[in-house]
């Protein structure tokens, strides 16, 4: 069974700012962690917690009833404009590894070597996501179906799903929309 869910919060976009918070969804305990790295969780509580209720409700749980609660953990300030991408991730695994933030440390050096070490983790799974569609990024278009169709650019040489790339006859070459 699912006992938490990892909610990374993107506001504000509208207005071309991008302020990322963290919601880790406790399940067991019926609560919300919300960690934002500026420190300002009180700003977004309300708006949080009404939106996983219409999630809950839109689901059909009878959880949307419940009184879910709000929590919040001690953690280090964001000291820049730029690093809460950065920060979300590490609270994330932080709290995954060990149920605390606070030794995520959020100086101007920490972020450059958190930077470094996140870029570094994505470049060694790179080549897993030759094997993803480049139309819907997943591996699988139905699960149910146990034989998976696919059709390579003649360019950039990544895969489509046959459906995704609405691809029906084998003696058309195909690029991918990015390539044609």
């Amino acid at each position: 069974m699912l006992s938490l869910m990892l909610c990374p919060v993107n506001f504000l976009p509208h207005l071309k700012i991008y302020a990322f918070i963290s919601a880790i969804v406790k399940i067991s305990s019926q609560s919300v962690l919300l960690l934002d790295p500026l420190g300002n969780e009180g700003c977004y509580e309300r708006k949080i917690m009404r939106n996983w209720r219409n999630f809950l409700k839109m689901k059909g749980k009878e959880e949307s009833r419940v009184d879910w609660k709000m929590e919040t953990l001690p953690h280090n300030k964001q000291m820049d404009s730029s690093s809460c991408g950065v920060l979300v991730l590490k609270f994330a695994e932080h709290y995954l590894m060990s149920g605390e933030v606070t030794r995520v440390l959020s100086t101007p050096e920490a972020i450059g070597l958190q930077h470094t070490e996140i870029a570094c983790e994505l470049l060694e799974h790179q080549s897993n996501a030759d094997d993803y569609c480049v139309v819907c990024s997943m591996l699988e278009a139905d699960p149910e179906c146990s034989m998976i169709e696919m059709v390579q650019c003649e360019f950039c040489l990544r895969w489509a799903h046959f459906g995704c790339a609405q691809y029906e006859s084998s003696l058309v070459k195909y690029l991918c929309d990015k390539c044609a």
